[in-house]
């Protein structure tokens, strides 16, 4: 070997050498991320110390937030009365507080719920309005707001508009303007009683099968299999035009209790348009016929301290079956 070939070899062990050094220090180090830091506090049930012990939760962190803008997202997309879904609004409004406390320059909510799309009724039912209201908290609806903004930005160039109208608008405190109710089993039992036979018949399947009103519209008599007692739905009506039902599960088989089939029966036999292409409940003229027009709870009520001055249609059906569930009908869960 020459001095050459020499030098070269000995070029080649030392990088090789330090090669692996090199390589061992790089997996011998943890490059995964750090883990995030919990803290689990104590509390029996929801109380006016909520705020003190979210605020002293977040502390033990010791995050600095002074002046930032914090944006929480707390999963509100589902309520049921008196009873917490997802987050607790309590919980919300608390931890809200915990970090204007410690120096937040803003704190905004944001929320954009899939199930239900009226925001401004999921805020009030769940206390969330309330919440953010007494601590001046702006929320933003993350379905709409920016979509709004956007629309307002494009009036600003196209119109020449000094702003944007709508920067700074903020929805006042929403309270719905009826209250909600629901019949006595006596009134429910009265109304059924007053109401016509094919009025009957139509709040009778609705409420026992589930129907929504426009798949109840557009139902047929060749969609009712009497022999399996079941109607099937296929369709449905919307101000005079019939498509498919909202979703794919909206196709589906609605069982029908032996009553109902009856009072079906006994309207079939009242009325001339009964080929199978027919609609079940239909005008004179053989469209669907609009449930809203054609009867009025006010007028079909005895006297009770429970009046109404507008027609609502079959509104009041799911509401309370127990009317018909003492005429002998089964009760039914809509999947709505």
């Amino acid at each position: 070997m020459n001095r050459r070939d020499w030098l070269i070899a000995a070029a080649a062990v030392t990088g090789s050498a330090f090669t692996m050094r090199l390589q061992k220090r790089k997996h011998s180090q943890d490059f995964r991320p750090k883990q995030s830091r919990i803290a689990i506090l104590n509390m029996d049930h929801y109380s006016d110390k909520l705020d003190e012990l979210v605020y002293d939760g977040i502390r033990l962190f010791s995050l600095d937030i002074r002046g930032k803008s914090v944006l929480l997202k707390p999963n509100i997309v589902e309520y049921i009365p008196g009873e917490p879904v997802n987050t607790d609004a309590r919980l919300i409004g608390a931890a809200a507080e915990a970090f204007l406390r410690l120096g937040a320059g803003s704190v905004t909510v944001g929320e954009g719920p899939g199930h239900h799309r009226d925001t401004d009724l999921l805020l009030y039912e769940t206390g969330l309005s309330d919440q953010l209201a007494h601590r001046n908290v702006r929320f933003v609806d993350l379905n709409r707001d920016e979509v709004m903004n956007a629309v307002m930005r494009t009036a600003v160039t196209w119109y020449g508009l000094e702003k944007n109208p709508a920067h700074g608008v903020e929805i006042g405190r929403i309270r719905p303007v009826r209250k909600k109710w629901a019949l006595t089993t006596v009134q429910a039992n009265a109304l059924l009683e007053k109401l016509k036979l094919k009025a009957r018949t139509m709040v009778a399947l609705d409420i026992t099968t589930g129907l929504r009103r426009g798949e109840l519209e557009a139902a047929r008599w060749e969609d009712l299999n009497e022999s399996e007692g079941c109607i099937r739905v296929k369709e449905h009506h919307y101000r005079g035009h019939i498509d498919d039902p909202k979703t794919e599960a909206g196709f589906r088989n609605a069982p029908v209790p032996a009553p109902v089939l009856a009072l079906l029966q006994e309207w079939k036999k009242a009325i001339r348009r009964t080929k199978p292409a027919d609609f079940i409940f239909a005008t004179r003229n053989g469209k669907p016929e609009a449930a809203t027009t054609f009867f009025d709870v006010t007028s079909t009520l005895p006297a009770t301290p429970l009046r109404f001055r507008a027609p609502i249609g079959l509104r009041f059906d799911a509401r309370s079956p127990t009317g018909p569930i003492n005429m002998g009908f089964p009760p039914k869960i809509s999947p709505r």
